[in-house]
């Protein structure tokens, strides 16, 4: 677990008032709301970070994959689902679709690695962009999002 020293509270609040005008996940829109919002945030991270005194992209490298501690920490159902995604996000119909199945399992994930690295703020929409591991998380994500336009243009 790795904080980011001196993040920036505009992107703190950026993402955070993000996610209060985006509660309901289900709707018809929110799927490619949610990876877009996503997508352009990690640039918006990387114009800054890249620029710090001692920035690491080992830390905040995309996850190949869930960290297993983080997949013990989720309902059965939400690893299936969450495997599912991983194994062929190209299936869904749109990307819509694909945006719509991940956004409530990466709320999900969230809380589940909040628990599995000890640090409550992972948790917390204001708190866990100061962590290396929603950024790992995020890469994931963004990967998925990549093979599905790829597959998809």
């Amino acid at each position: 677990m790795a904080r980011i020293a001196n993040f920036p509270m505009n992107l703190l609040r950026e993402h955070a008032q993000w996610h209060m005008d985006h509660m309901d996940e289900t709707s018809p829109g929110e799927g490619v709301a949610f990876l877009d919002f996503h997508h352009g945030f990690i640039g918006q991270f990387h114009a800054w970070y890249d620029q710090q005194p001692g920035a690491s992209q080992a830390a905040v490298a995309p996850w190949n994959a869930l960290p297993a501690a983080v997949v013990a920490h989720l309902q059965p159902a939400q690893a299936t689902a969450l495997a599912a995604i991983a194994a062929d996000p190209t299936a869904f119909p749109t990307e819509d679709a694909l945006g719509i199945a991940i956004h409530p399992l990466h709320d999900d994930i969230h809380v589940a690695a909040a628990v599995a690295f000890k640090e409550a703020g992972l948790g917390n929409p204001m708190k866990a962009p100061r962590f290396t591991e929603f950024w790992q998380l995020h890469g994931l994500i963004d990967g998925w999002r990549g093979r599905w336009l790829q597959a998809h243009p």
